[in-house]
């Protein structure tokens, strides 16, 4: 610790002996060090609000897929789910957290299965599409709905998954 800087870094050699020989008079180098200080509490705080910011809408887009009022869910390059929301864990009678890491494909009813993997080729070339389907509930019986599906891409461009919104439609099927 420096008499007459205190706890802080100083210029003063007898101080920091790796400033020793260094070209800049103590004066200019303590004046280099305190903006040294600054610059750095300066990114610092910049980096604490930015990881604030990204928290805050991190927590506000999960918000909004926790508590929409259609299934979402999404899927990996290969159709296994990655996620899903609780509505539509809710119209297949399942716990959400039972949904990840299945094939998408087991979630649609057999007869519909050739047409549900056909369009995910789809979905892999990105062409996005709106179509009716039947899925499985888990009580047997079959579920009319209407998926939105669109590709996911990676940082890069290339396919990364697919997101599928799923709307109730049974009680319109019922008519």
């Amino acid at each position: 610790l420096c008499a007459t800087c205190g706890p802080e870094p100083c210029a003063h050699a007898a101080c920091s002996p790796e400033l020793t020989g260094c070209p800049l008079p103590p004066e200019q180098l303590s004046a280099v060090l305190a903006a040294t200080r600054e610059t750095r509490a300066r990114a610092a705080e910049e980096r604490r609000a930015t990881a604030r910011h990204l928290a805050e809408t991190e927590t506000r887009y999960r918000t909004l897929l926790e508590v929409a009022q259609d299934g979402i869910a999404t899927t990996d390059t290969v159709g296994t789910v990655t996620y899903a929301n609780p509505r539509l864990g809710a119209l297949l009678g399942v716990d959400r957290d039972a949904l990840v890491g299945r094939p998408v494909f087991e979630l649609v009813a057999p007869e519909h299965v050739f047409a549900a993997r056909t369009r995910f080729a789809r979905r892999q070339r990105g062409i996005a599409e709106t179509h009716e389907t039947m899925l499985r509930h888990r009580a047997g019986h079959g579920l009319w709905v209407n998926v939105s599906a669109s590709s996911l891409t990676d940082a890069d461009g290339a396919f990364a998954g697919v997101l599928y919104t799923v709307s109730d439609i049974e009680p319109l099927k019922a008519v």
